[in-house]
């Protein structure tokens, strides 16, 4: 085989090695819906495993690094004289330059399109106007069931919150914040993905009460929050009722327990025949019965 004719075998595997890569990285990275055919998603697992955010597991990152570098490297090491020579020959052409150029150009495109992939691995889209995020759950038990205590955290979450970006949700941050926030509460739970409904139910409490105070609100409306739960979790509870108000939060509270009222309360208003009427500063658990009982 003559020098030439090496030169041009030496150039066409190197173009071989470039394709074949990037259909490998193509085949790894694509970002997939819901919906793709069975055969990729099985391919894809077996060529390069999968990790819960899509992305290959140790084993895929080492078989797409080391692939390339490997054939390369070989085709370096018999043919390096003769791939030099082809890549002279090609780059003394106009065409030869032009396709030189678009390949190279391909290859910048591929891999800012994998770094991509890779920083934005885990997100999913998200919409503020989504009937189904920014719905309140007034239990974190509610439909859909299945749903998990960092989902239970995400659900009316506001564009300024640290794990919305853009129109997507970063889950990691989103799943750190959770875990963050079931530490704080004392919430009993083996960790944040696990779902909601498998909690008790002074647990489901604490974790909706502690979602919607840690956004701070200017206006806190809380209506028989700790009915059902047990005095330490009840206890809890008021506590960071107490804690919203002394931040500056205005705080309505109603209960139909006058023990509750009268240990939360700064101002006690009496609902009666259709009108409000305020009770007396300092005022009497019989006292405010007489007042709810009150005609006239």
């Amino acid at each position: 085989m003559s020098e030439a004719a090496r030169a041009r075998l030496a150039v066409a595997a190197l173009a071989a090695i470039l394709a074949i890569t990037a259909s490998w990285w193509a085949l790894a990275l694509w970002p997939v819906e819901s919906g793709a055919p069975e055969w990729f998603l099985r391919t894809r697992e077996v060529c390069f495993g999968s990790t819960p955010d899509g992305l290959p597991n140790a084993g895929g990152w080492i078989l797409l690094v080391g692939q390339p570098i490997g054939m390369l490297a070989l085709l370096a090491f018999v043919w390096w004289a003769e791939l030099r020579a082809g890549v002279s020959q090609l780059m003394a052409r106009v065409a030869g330059q032009l396709t030189v150029g678009t390949v190279a150009a391909l290859l910048v495109v591929g891999v800012w399109s994998a770094g991509v992939r890779v920083r934005t691995a885990g997100l999913e889209p998200f919409s503020v106007g989504d009937a189904d995020v920014v719905k309140q759950l007034t239990r974190v038990h509610d439909r859909p069931p299945a749903m998990t205590l960092t989902e239970n955290v995400v659900l009316g979450s506001s564009p300024s919150e640290p794990w919305i970006r853009g129109r997507r949700v970063d889950w990691r941050a989103a799943e750190a914040r959770t875990a963050a926030l079931l530490e704080e509460l004392a919430v009993t739970a083996p960790g944040p993905w696990v779902p909601a409904a498998s909690l008790s139910g002074g647990n489901q409490q604490r974790v909706v009460v502690g979602r919607e105070l840690s956004k701070r609100p200017a206006v806190v409306v809380a209506e028989n929050p700790t009915r059902g739960l047990d005095i330490r979790a009840g206890a809890t509870i008021h506590a960071w009722l107490r804690h919203a108000a002394a931040g500056g939060a205005a705080v309505v509270f109603h209960s139909s327990d006058l023990d509750e009222v009268l240990a939360l309360a700064t101002r006690i208003v009496v609902a009666r025949r259709g009108a409000l009427v305020e009770a007396a500063l300092g005022a009497t658990r019989d006292e405010l019965g007489t007042l709810m009982l009150a005609g006239g």
